[in-house]
């Protein structure tokens, strides 16, 4: 009976033994894991900073993009009112020399 005590104390010592080497390996696999978690969460933060200045620097260019159309198609408009004024005023001439014509007394 007592070899059984032994053994039986001896497998109790292993197991005690095993736990704590298992403990250990976990613990130590969780540390190499939040220190990969961290390095992968640097990562991403830092290409967001440079995305987020790369977002920031395209609608800056674009704004001014958008800026020199909206001068240029203000220009185009304006342009086209002049012109529209202008044929405006030429068909209206126009229009009168032909009355006055027509209103002279044909001389036969």
């Amino acid at each position: 009976m007592d070899t059984d005590s032994s053994d039986k104390g001896a497998v109790s010592v292993l197991q005690r033994a095993l736990l704590r080497l298992l403990s250990a390996v976990r613990r130590a696999l969780g540390t190499i894991n939040q220190l990969v978690f961290r390095d992968r969460l640097g990562h991403i933060d830092e290409q967001t900073e440079r995305l987020g200045s790369a977002s920031v620097e395209a609608v800056t260019h674009l704004g001014s993009e958008v800026r020199s159309l909206d001068q240029r198609l203000a220009a185009i408009e304006r342009e086209l009112a002049a012109l529209r004024e202008l044929l405006e005023r030429r068909e209206r001439a126009s229009d009168e020399s032909d009355e006055q014509i027509a209103a002279r007394p044909h001389a036969g």
